[in-house]
């Protein structure tokens, strides 16, 4: 977990839905806790707005 938050960190520039496209493809999410511990740290590190964070959820539903 913490080394997918230091990539993010040096992938500051990719836009949002880019960087949700590769979580998605490289990613898969075994547990609630560890999505719920991804979207906090999405949006503390992209600061991405509600658009973003519904298409975060339907990436996540494609995986339960």
């Amino acid at each position: 977990m913490q080394s997918v938050i230091s990539e993010t960190r040096q992938e500051q520039d990719v836009h949002p839905i880019q960087f949700l496209v590769n979580l998605s493809r490289d990613l898969i999410f075994p547990k609630v806790g560890t999505i719920y511990m991804m979207e906090c740290s999405l949006r503390n590190i992209l600061k991405i707005n509600h658009h973003y964070n519904e298409i975060l959820l339907i990436t996540i539903i494609l995986y339960q």
